[in-house]
């Protein structure tokens, strides 16, 4: 499950950005929040902003990221990993 994924030094992306996938304490739309027990987090996001602000780049890194994840530290539950591939 993705909790949170930050992007920096990427494209557009010169600052450290964060997207937070953990839900607030609102309960206006508890049915898209997704609870295995141990973790909660939300189902459904949504990314607007005007154009040329970073939308597209901050899938591309994602994207890299899944493809090339060498290239990415993941924080996996609040932990930073490095991963090393050899």
């Amino acid at each position: 499950m993705l909790l949170q994924f930050s992007v920096e030094n990427y494209l557009s992306f010169k600052e450290q950005a964060v997207l937070s996938l953990v839900p607030s304490s609102d309960k206006e739309h508890s049915n898209n929040i997704n609870d295995n027990g141990t973790f909660k987090g939300l189902n459904t996001i949504a990314i607007y902003g005007a154009n040329a602000s970073g939308k597209s780049n901050l899938f591309k890194e994602q994207t890299t990221c899944t493809y090339f994840p060498c290239v990415c530290r993941l924080s996996v539950y609040g932990t930073v990993k490095k991963v090393h591939c050899n």
